[in-house]
């Protein structure tokens, strides 16, 4: 082959291997394309998907927890745990037959059931116009659990009629009881609606034949001691001179004291 023809013969051969590297690097770029495109169309489906999914998680576990429509300034406070209830045989502390010590154990629990709330809370339950307002300016209310201790301690007295309430006409005995009624009913419904999902396991007994429940499951509660904390802070003593008036009959509670009516105890 002559040196002409060796020089040409070498550009052709560049050339064509030029043009091979070219279409190589085309494909190369084609095919990174291809594996990009679903690479990011997966990853953006895995980050929707996932946000999908903890936006449910996070939903289900509010809604588990609280429910939106419920308005109560108190609510700042709330703080969940676990305990153990206390010996279910122990009895006397709470419900045992009327002693100074029993008495003053409720009357620990109550001690700061009326309560003088804010007005916007009244605003938000659309109740500012039936509010009775109080002379701080906020509004005679108290909470829930506090009208479910009051109701516990109206039927242990309701059990104990001739001590708490002697000398009652046949009239008041059967307001009482309707009173009491009343009470277990909403401790009722109020039971139902905490849905209390604790285990509580049954075991056999040497001495009796019948199973027997095992009560020393740990369940969750909320923290009483800050609500009673914060019900403290917005305390007020209705039964001051005063201060319960009412528009057409005057004062609520002349004397300082609640008769068989709603408000049915007073502060301590």
């Amino acid at each position: 082959m002559s040196e002409k023809n060796h020089q040409d013969y070498y550009p052709l051969l560049d050339e064509a291997k030029s043009k091979v590297d070219d279409h190589e690097a085309v494909d190369g770029r084609k095919i990174r394309r291809f594996l990009t495109i679903p690479l990011l169309i997966h990853s953006v489906l895995i980050l929707v998907y996932t946000s999908v999914f903890l936006s449910l998680v996070w939903n289900l576990s509010s809604q588990c927890r609280r429910a939106d429509g419920v308005v109560s300034s108190a609510r700042s406070v709330l703080e969940y745990g676990t305990r153990q209830f206390d010996d279910i045989d122990d009895l006397h502390r709470y419900f045992g037959k009327p002693t100074p010590q029993l008495d003053a154990a409720w009357n620990k629990l109550l001690k700061y059931q009326w309560l003088s709330v804010p007005e916007a809370d009244m605003r938000k339950l659309g109740r500012l116009e039936e509010g009775i307002q109080l002379p701080d300016g906020g509004y005679f209310a108290t909470l829930g659990v506090f009208h479910d201790l009051h109701c516990l301690r109206r039927v242990h007295h309701t059990f104990y009629q001739s001590h708490y309430f002697p000398d009652l006409t046949e009239e008041e005995k059967v307001l009482d009881r309707l009173h009491a009624a009343h009470c277990l009913d909403s401790i009722r419904q109020s039971v139902q609606c905490q849905g209390d999902v604790s285990l509580l396991t049954m075991r056999w007994d040497a001495k009796l034949p019948k199973p027997l429940g095992n009560f020393s499951a740990r369940h969750e509660c909320v923290n009483f001691d800050r609500i009673r904390d914060w019900a403290r802070d917005h305390t007020y003593d209705v039964m001051a001179k005063d201060v319960l008036v009412h528009p057409i009959y005057g004062p609520a509670y002349p004397d300082g004291k609640a008769a068989l009516g709603v408000v049915a105890a007073p502060v301590d």
